[in-house]
């Protein structure tokens, strides 16, 4: 019989208690870290490669003094979204997280290299553009995840990843600026991983497995702030749904056909998908900071399953299980009251009353508000861990997965 998950800090939702553990501090990850730029190659624009030239030495900012009520980690920069993966192919799982050195720049790529105990060491980047969305992606078929960061003001940069913590990119070709948000999937059934970005529309390029993306196949009928994608239908190919509620089916060669539409709460900001009432389909959780509820509906069908109340504007939504019942959860990044919340399911459409966890370390709202949980497991032990950003703060946010006896 497995036992049950509990969450602790760097907490734990044992039948809705929480516990915290002193044994898990608030975490720094040094002063020793290192920036470098990178920089556009003159002779070739569509180039990206670090100089390694050292920028400075030491911490982007000040160490806060010690919080235990703050779930999380130091990390010098003001990140705005992170993503999680093996990234230098030594078995664990890092951080990496894009942003700026401080609150008016320059642009930064962080990366927190693992080493599956809780420790990070951190790699700096400064970018030649800001961006804001990053995710990864084994993009040149070497076995080992890269990154691809969405474009802001220019197009989006495919980032590889040595086994040093080293980076060099690439810039994807017809990507355009202004895109949010940014996604992987192989979405023509050929083994390699394909991008897709948002921004004037939906757009998809298909990659080579070499690091080498075709033209963009602009999807104009999806003008999409978010998005995720998942076989909706069974078929086996990769369907996108967004957060306006439009089904757009694959038809397996790069294309999206819309099939149906269902009803969203207006100003939906994130989206994420799972079977949350267990009859097998896909159902959609989506968050609106403007009406402060994290609405629930089928996919397929558009039938409302129902809400969760979440107060203080809820920007960020993932779904994952955590408590290890075979039942997906609702993870929820809190803008106003600066926490993520954790609302256990009960494989029936149902969620508990959510353990909340504080996040950053600034007075106010502007500074340290979780964005866009992910989930990964840090330390190692098997059980997924969660990760946020906190904006315009100099932490990340984890709250990290125990295992504990069964009752």
């Amino acid at each position: 019989m497995k036992g049950r998950i509990s969450l602790l800090p760097a907490v734990a939702l044992v039948a809705g208690c929480l516990h915290i553990d002193d044994d898990f501090p608030f975490l720094h990850v040094g002063e020793d870290e290192t920036t470098h730029e990178v920089d556009i190659e003159p002779s070739e624009p569509e180039t990206l490669a670090t100089t390694a030239d050292e920028v400075y030495e030491g911490s982007c900012g000040q160490i806060p003094p010690q919080d235990p009520e703050m779930y999380g980690i130091y990390v010098g920069c003001t990140l705005n979204a992170v993503t999680v993966g093996d990234l230098n192919g030594d078995g664990h799982v890092d951080i990496a997280g894009i942003g700026s050195k401080s609150e008016n720049g320059p642009p930064v790529l962080e990366l927190l290299l693992a080493d599956g105990a809780g420790n990070f060491a951190p790699r700096i980047y400064i970018l030649p553009q800001w961006a804001y969305g990053v995710t990864t992606g084994d993009f040149n078929g070497d076995g080992v995840l890269d990154l691809v960061t969405s474009g802001g003001f220019g197009p989006s940069i495919v980032w590889y990843v040595d086994g040093d913590g080293g980076v060099a990119g690439e810039v994807v070709e017809g990507s355009s600026g202004g895109s949010e948000h940014i996604g992987t999937a192989d979405v023509n059934g050929d083994g390699n991983t394909d991008i897709l970005s948002t921004g004037d529309s939906v757009r998809v390029f298909l990659g080579d497995g070499t690091g080498t993306f075709g033209p963009p196949r602009v999807q104009t009928q999806l003008i999409s702030r978010s998005f995720v994608v998942a076989d909706i239908d069974g078929d086996g190919l990769v369907d996108l749904v967004d957060n306006f509620g439009k089904v757009a089916l694959g038809d397996g060669a790069g294309d999206f056909t819309i099939e149906s539409e269902f009803t969203v709460v207006s100003f939906a900001d994130d989206l994420a998908l799972g079977d949350v009432d267990g009859d097998g389909t896909v159902d959609a959780v989506l968050t609106s900071k403007e009406h402060g509820a994290i609405s629930v509906r089928s996919v397929l069908s558009g039938w409302d399953l129902g809400s969760v109340d979440s107060p203080d504007q809820p920007i960020g939504v993932a779904l994952v299980d955590l408590t290890e019942d075979g039942n997906l959860d609702i993870v929820s990044a809190n803008r106003m009251a600066r926490e993520l919340r954790v609302y256990e399911g009960d494989g029936y459409g149902g969620f508990a009353a959510p353990s909340i966890y504080a996040m950053g370390t600034g007075d106010d709202v502007t500074h340290g508000y979780p964005h866009s949980p992910v989930t990964g497991d840090l330390d190692g032990d098997g059980l997924p861990d969660i990760v946020t950003a906190n904006v315009n703060d100099r932490t990340v946010g984890i709250v990290y997965s125990v295992a504990s006896d069964p009752p």
